[in-house]
C-alpha cells in the first residue's frame, strides 16, 4: 500500500502519448515531480469512467498528487509525482500492489471459481466458472460459466454459458447459453440458444434459439429458432424457423393501431425468409 509514514497516499491513473508530456509539454518521467497548471486528468485508484483520459494511448502513468482538484468523472492534478510509467498492465499491477487490490480499477483482470462476485473497471476482463456475479466497465471482456449474472459497459463482449443473466450496453456483442435472460443496448448483437428471454433496444440484431422470447423496442432484426416468439415494430425485420411467431405492435391500419402477427408455416410465411410488416400485412423483405 502506498504510504507516507503511517498515512495512506492516494494513487491516480492516467494515460498519455508515447512522449509522455503534460498539457503544457512538461515531460512526465517516472521518479520525477511535475507541474501542470491546467491540470492533468486522472482517476483516483484508476477507478471511474473513461471520460477525460483515453483508453487508446500507449503509455499509462500512476501519479501521486500534491495539488489536486475534483471534477465530474475524475480529478485534475496540478502538481505531483510520477511513480510508475509503462503500459496498462504495468500500471494496473502497480495499483494492485499498492492499495487497489479490492477495487475495480481500469484494466483489471479477474478470475474466480464458483459463486464468485467480481468487479473490474473499464478495459478489464473477467473469466470465471459457474454462478459468478460480475460487473465490468467500457470495452471490457467477460467469459463466465453457467448460471452467471453479468453487467457490462459499452462496447463490451460477453460469452455466457447456460442459465446466465446478462445485461449489456451500446455496441455490446453477447453470446449466451441456453435459458439465458438478456437485456442489451442500442446497436448490440446477440446470439443465444434455446429458451432464452431477450430484450433489446433500437437497431439491435438478435439470433435466438428454439422457444426463445425476443422483444425489440424498434427497428433491428430478429432471427428465431423453432417456436420462438419475436415482438417488434413495423420497422423490425423477422426471420424464423418452423413455428416461429412474429408479432408487430403499433401496426397501423388506416387511422388505427393494432397488434399484427403471423406464424412461420401458416398464412404464407416460409421458414428462412426475412419479413417486414408493410401496408397491413407481412411481406418478404429483400
Amino acid at each position: 500500500m502506498a504510504a507516507d509514514g503511517g498515512r495512506k497516499i492516494t494513487l491516480y491513473l492516467t494515460s498519455c502519448d508515447a512522449h509522455a508530456r503534460s498539457p503544457e509539454g512538461v515531460p512526465m518521467v517516472a521518479g520525477d515531480s511535475f507541474t501542470a497548471p491546467q491540470g492533468y486528468p486522472a482517476l483516483p485508484w484508476g477507478c471511474g469512467p473513461l471520460l477525460h483520459i483515453s483508453g487508446e494511448r500507449p503509455r499509462w502513468l500512476v501519479l501521486t498528487a500534491d495539488a489536486v482538484e475534483a471534477m465530474p468523472g475524475g480529478v485534475k492534478i496540478r502538481s505531483g509525482r510520477v511513480v510508475s510509467d509503462g503500459d496498462l498492465s504495468q500500471a494496473a499491477r502497480y495499483l494492485h500492489e499498492h492499495g487497489a487490490g479490492g477495487l475495480p480499477y481500469i484494466g483489471r483482470s479477474r478470475k474466480g471459481g464458483d459463486f464468485a462476485i467480481l468487479t473490474v473497471g473499464s478495459l478489464g476482463r473477467i473469466e470465471s466458472q459457474s454462478s459468478v456475479v460480475g460487473a465490468v466497465g467500457d470495452k471490457s471482456h467477460i467469459q463466465a460459466g453457467a448460471g452467471a449474472t453479468v453487467a457490462m459497459g459499452r462496447q463490451s463482449r460477453a460469452e455466457i454459458a447456460e442459465f446466465g443473466r446478462v445485461g449489456g450496453s451500446d455496441g455490446s456483442l453477447i453470446k449466451a447459453g441456453r435459458f439465458s435472460a438478456l437485456a442489451s443496448g442500442v446497436g448490440s448483437t446477440i446470439e443465444t440458444d434455446e429458451g432464452s428471454i431477450v430484450a433489446v433496444a433500437s437497431d439491435s440484431k438478435v439470433r435466438a434459439g428454439a422457444g426463445s422470447r425476443v422483444l425489440v423496442e424498434s427497428g433491428g432484426a430478429i432471427d428465431l429458432g423453432q417456436r420462438g416468439v419475436g415482438v417488434g415494430s413495423p420497422s423490425t425485420r423477422f426471420r424464423g424457423e418452423e413455428g416461429a411467431l412474429f408479432v408487430v405492435v403499433n401496426a397501423s391500419q388506416g387511422d388505427e393501431s393494432q397488434c399484427a402477427q403471423i406464424r412461420v408455416g401458416e398464412g404464407g410465411a416460409v421458414a428462412g425468409k426475412w419479413y417486414v410488416f408493410r401496408d397491413g400485412s407481412f411481406v418478404v423483405s429483400h
